[in-house]
């Protein structure tokens, strides 16, 4: 799959040279040439001048001209001078000789394909008063190694620093600022190729998010491994898709008691987070044995990676997000859920895992979900042996599910907070009290040789097996 995008993005970035090339106007680099390249009236509001040495300066004020270039692309340095307002579309695009690039405070948009295949472009500046970033902005600047981007950023367009894998470094002044930026996908943010974030040219490992900060947007810190851990105040009500995925190097997330709401992925892919926090009062979310899941136990959002040992998932869960066991060190799982079915990859890279039990409500166990779970060898089933074959197992990423040794009609102890009853012997009406009717609707099932006979609710006598002395063990009891 990482072939096939890697592919993509190399085709991507051949169209878009092959339009700079063919689509806009072309000039060698010349001896003290001039023209006009403003998009406002007759264009004359900017100006531009190419030396003989290859430095080009854009001055005037407002708007540049979109897709157009009479500069060529043999310039070997750019200033771009206060009173510009906008990179026109394709404007530097495959200009190969250019180094490095400061965008003024005056500038508020950069557009698309601007710098494009710029190949020996290493360090860009971005001032404070760009509020866009269009897409492929800096699409294949393969020697890009830092970038500064400034507080005015609202959005970045798809793709704007895809293949700059060269990136060691984004710079920023203004963490809240950075939170709010609207990133068009996981290679818009700069941060998936530079891994570290460096606030006041500080490097960020301990991010405390400012109070005041409402939200966390989808993809913000997507790829930093150079987190160690978050802490997010109470001014935080909603994390975005994605926000923090990736972050290999994150240990603690602590959210505030005003986080209502968590986005798909927000912090999964995560391999060294060994703990969740979250605020004792929030009424969205909680930690339960180490695990975060809504205040409800109803839904089960992450089981942090380095979590080891058993866990035993809620009977009140309904529903798991996928990946939300992704690489645990767990070597027991219990599935003791009231969802019939287990999806996709949520159990994937568990490669620790060495038993299973799951119980007898689940029908449907989804492809991939306990791929890479090498370990994986016993698994106790708490129905029969027939009713194990009714479960619907994908057999796509599940190998080792499919070969593991089963143990049917496990009992699965309850626990204390457990809401359902206890399994009680003879109990078949599951009132919780034995009485005639159980004996008549033990009678019943015994004399007929197709019915189920659950040996936790049936073996009244404790031998393991369902008989007539379970009957009249029970029936002695209530007439004594």
């Amino acid at each position: 799959m990482n072939t096939i995008k890697r592919f993509g993005k190399l085709l991507v970035l051949l169209a878009v040279v092959l339009l700079c090339a063919l689509l806009l106007p072309g000039r060698g680099a010349q001896a003290a040439i001039s023209g006009t390249c403003g998009a406002e009236g007759d264009g004359s509001n900017l100006t531009w001048t190419l030396d003989d040495s290859g430095k080009l300066t854009i001055s005037g004020t407002g708007l540049m001209r979109d897709k157009y270039r009479p500069w060529g692309t043999s310039i070997k340095a750019v200033v771009i001078e206060s009173g510009v307002t906008s990179i026109g579309n394709g404007a530097f695009c495959v200009c190969s000789s250019l180094t490095s690039v400061t965008i003024p405070d005056s500038v508020t948009s950069i557009g698309g394909t601007a710098f494009s295949g710029c190949s020996n472009l290493m360090k860009v500046t971005i001032g404070n008063g760009v509020t866009t970033i269009g897409e492929y902005a800096f699409f294949g600047c393969s020697s890009l190694m830092k970038v500064t981007i400034g507080n005015g950023v609202k959005s970045i367009g798809e793709h704007a620093f895809s293949i700059c894998s060269s990136l060691t470094s984004v710079h920023i002044t203004d963490i809240a600022a950075w939170c709010t930026i609207n990133f068009g996908g996981y290679d818009t943010n700069p941060l998936y190729y530079a891994h570290k974030l460096y606030l006041n040219g500080e490097l960020v490992t301990n991010l405390t998010i400012p109070e005041g900060v409402t939200s966390i947007g989808e993809y913000a810190f997507y790829s930093c491994s150079g987190l160690t851990s978050v802490t997010m105040p109470a001014s935080v009500t909603s994390i975005g898709d994605n926000a923090f995925y990736g972050c290999s190097g994150l240990k603690s997330v602590t959210l505030g008691n005003g986080v209502t709401s968590i986005g798909e992925y927000a912090i999964y892919g995560c391999s060294g987070l060994t703990e969740v926090l979250v605020a004792e009062n929030n009424p969205s979310f909680c930690v339960k044995d180490g695990v975060l899941l809504t205040k409800d136990l109803k839904r089960l959002i992450l089981c942090p990676a380095g979590k080891s040992g058993e866990y035993r998932i809620p009977h009140t869960v309904e529903r798991i997000d996928t990946y939300a066991f992704e690489y645990s060190k767990l070597t027991r799982i219990v599935l003791d859920v009231s969802t019939d079915t287990i999806q996709a990859h949520m159990f994937s890279g568990c490669s620790g895992l060495k038993e299973l039990v799951i119980v007898k409500g689940v029908t449907i166990i989804a492809a991939n979900a306990f791929s890479s779970c090498w370990d994986l060898k016993d698994v106790y089933y708490t129905g029969t042996e027939a009713e194990w074959t009714e479960v619907l197992i994908a057999p796509s990423g599940n190998g080792n599910l499919l070969n593991a040794t089963v143990h049917f009609d496990y009992v699965l102890e309850p626990t204390p907070d457990d809401p359902r009853p206890a399994i009680v012997p003879g109990d078949l009406s599951g009132d919780g009290v034995l009485t005639m009717t159980d004996v008549t609707a033990l009678f019943v099932v015994l004399s007929d040789p197709a019915a189920e006979k659950d040996p936790a609710l049936m073996d009244v006598n404790g031998d393991g097996k369902v008989n007539a002395r379970d009957a009249m063990l029970l029936f002695r009891e209530l007439t004594r």
